[in-house]
């Protein structure tokens, strides 16, 4: 399988950690997140973090820091993964998303924004995930969503580029298909 620059990988995991995000994703409120469940119609989630792919056979992405990693560790041996590609990507874009990923080696996690998002999801109020956070720092997905947005524009059905979560990048590229294409899945 040959991935390009700029597609976008998603990954499940069995991990604990990885269990709570998905969790907290299957509902943007606690207040939806019970009456889902008294009706339900929870929401499935099926991955819990993001990366990007990049030129030789490497991806970008954050696990403590943002740092390469190898297509095989980071994708192919994972149980469960998808690769989205963006059908119109142009060369320049590619460059652009290339440079604007690699401006954020060796970044560190934005744990603060987590605080952020969990209230969000306790209150229903957005304005803790647009304004709780560490300046200059994100998380796996945020981070890819920046990438996007910042090149193409691209807030993956979400007001900013701050609130998508890999459930929403994963709703947005299967239902948006006259753009994104899935390239790999396992």
């Amino acid at each position: 399988m040959e991935f390009q620059a700029g597609d976008i990988y998603l990954v499940d995991s069995d991990r604990v950690g990885a269990r709570i995000v998905k969790f907290l994703m299957t509902a943007p409120t606690l207040w939806q997140y019970i009456w889902r469940a008294l009706r339900h119609t929870q929401q499935k989630v099926r991955f819990y973090h993001a990366g990007m792919c990049v030129y030789d056979n490497k991806v970008i992405e954050q696990q403590g820091v943002v740092e390469y990693e190898d297509v095989y560790d980071a994708i192919l041996k994972k149980k469960k993964a998808i690769v989205y590609r963006y059908k119109h990507l142009t060369e320049a874009q590619k460059e652009g998303l290339l440079f604007t990923a690699y401006q954020d080696l060796g970044e560190k996690y934005d744990w603060l924004l987590i605080i952020g998002r969990t209230l969000t999801w306790l209150t229903g109020i957005k304005w803790f995930t647009r304004k709780i956070q560490l300046r200059d720092h994100e998380f796996c997905v945020t981070r890819v969503a920046y990438w996007f947005y910042e090149v193409l524009g691209v807030t993956f059905g979400q007001r900013t580029w701050h609130e998508v979560t890999t459930d929403s990048i994963d709703d947005f590229c299967k239902t948006n298909t006259n753009d994104w294409e899935v390239v790999y899945e396992s």
